[in-house]
C-alpha cells in the first residue's frame, strides 16, 4: 500500500470510502481522471460488485494508484501556461413525478457556484455535463406554476441491492418513501405498492427481484 498524497491530502493505495464520496469526487480528489481509478486492475471486484463509479457504498476499498510524472521541454526566462485536460462528468436523471415521466420540460440546475441549463427528454431523462467540485446542488424542473425543486446530491447513489437504494430510487420517480434510512417502513412499502400497482407487479411492498430490475430500468441505473 502507498503512502503518497494526491493534490487534496488522499493517499494512493487501499481507500476505504466515506459516505458521499464516488469515483469522481476520488479521482478530483487525487487528480487523477475517473477512469484511470475506475479501470485500474485494483479496482476489478470493486467494478464487478457495483457495476458503476458514482454507486459505491461507505466501507468499499477503492485502489488510488499513485500520479505519474511528465515531462515537458519549455524555454528558460519565459512564462509558460500549463492546462490541465479532463474528462466532463455528466449528471443523467430520468425525472418522474409518480413514475409519469416529465417530459420536454426545461432545467435549472445551481452548483459549484454556476446555473446550468438543459430539457428533459421525451422519457424525462437530463443529461448535463457537471463542473469540477460540484456535489450537491439545487434542480428545477419546470415553469412557473409547474415547477418543481429538487436538492441534488451528486455522486451518492446507493446500488438497487441496497434497502436505501431503493428508497432513493422511489424518492427520485416521485413516490413518498419518508426518511432514506434503510427501513423498510410503513411509508416505503406503500411506495412499494404503488411502484409495483403502476407496473403491473406482484404488490408485495417488498423490493423483490422483478421490483429492483424495474425501478432501475426506470431510473435509469
Amino acid at each position: 500500500m502507498g503512502d503518497t498524497e494526491g493534490r487534496s491530502g488522499l493517499k494512493t493505495g487501499t481507500h476505504r470510502v466515506s459516505p458521499g464520496q464516488c469515483v469522481v469526487s476520488l479521482a478530483e480528489a487525487s487528480g487523477h481522471f475517473w477512469q484511470t481509478i475506475w479501470e485500474h486492475p485494483g479496482n476489478t471486484e470493486l467494478r464487478r460488485l457495483r457495476g458503476r463509479p458514482n454507486m459505491l457504498v461507505p466501507g468499499d476499498e477503492v485502489f488510488i494508484p499513485p500520479l505519474r510524472g511528465k515531462s515537458v521541454t519549455a524555454g528558460a526566462g519565459q512564462r509558460h501556461v500549463f492546462r490541465r485536460k479532463g474528462v466532463p462528468t455528466f449528471l443523467h436523471l430520468r425525472i418522474a413525478y409518480m413514475g409519469q415521466a416529465r417530459a420536454h420540460k426545461p432545467c435549472l440546475l445551481k452548483i459549484a457556484g454556476r446555473e446550468l441549463t438543459g430539457m428533459t427528454d421525451k422519457d424525462g431523462l437530463l443529461t448535463i455535463a457537471l463542473p469540477r467540485g460540484a456535489s450537491i446542488g439545487e434542480l428545477t424542473v419546470g415553469e412557473g406554476e409547474d415547477a418543481r425543486t429538487h436538492r441534488v446530491h451528486v455522486g451518492e447513489l446507493q446500488p438497487p441491492q441496497s434497502l436505501v437504494g431503493i428508497q432513493e430510487r422511489l424518492h427520485n420517480l416521485g413516490f413518498a418513501t419518508g426518511e432514506l434510512n434503510g427501513r423498510l417502513s410503513p411509508a416505503t412499502q406503500k411506495a412499494l405498492r404503488d411502484f409495483q400497482r403502476q407496473w403491473g407487479l406482484a404488490e408485495t411492498g417488498t423490493p423483490d427481484a422483478q421490483t429492483q430490475a424495474r425501478l432501475v430500468e426506470q431510473h435509469g441505473c
